[in-house]
């Protein structure tokens, strides 16, 4: 793979997750995504924070509702919490571009 300044990376794996309109993904196919309508918002926090220290992060924790899950675990040993939520988004059923929220243009 090129890249802008013209550097040449080799590598056995190429993983291009940064979204629907990947720049990475068109590097390797010519093809149209499909929007699922849903999107997940996750974060990191320190787990010594005083929120994330009333969660036990030694187990994955998992929330699930119609068009609407949440998933938190611990990371790098315990010094870190992960959150991650995904929703059916309304605007991007809808087909609008600012898909990114729960709440629809009114």
């Amino acid at each position: 793979m090129t890249v802008a300044p013209g550097e040449i990376h080799e590598a056995d794996v190429v993983i291009a997750a940064d979204d629907l309109y990947s720049v990475a993904r068109k590097l390797f196919v010519d093809d149209q995504p499909v929007s699922s309508a849903y999107v997940a918002y996750c974060g990191t926090v320190a787990a010594e924070l005083p929120r994330a220290r009333s969660v036990d992060i030694g187990e994955a924790v998992v929330h699930i509702a119609p068009s609407c899950d949440s998933v938190h675990y611990g990371l790098r040993g315990g010094e870190s919490l992960n959150q991650v939520a995904v929703f059916e988004s309304p605007k991007a059923l809808a087909g609008q571009e600012d898909w990114g929220t729960t709440a629809t243009r009114s």
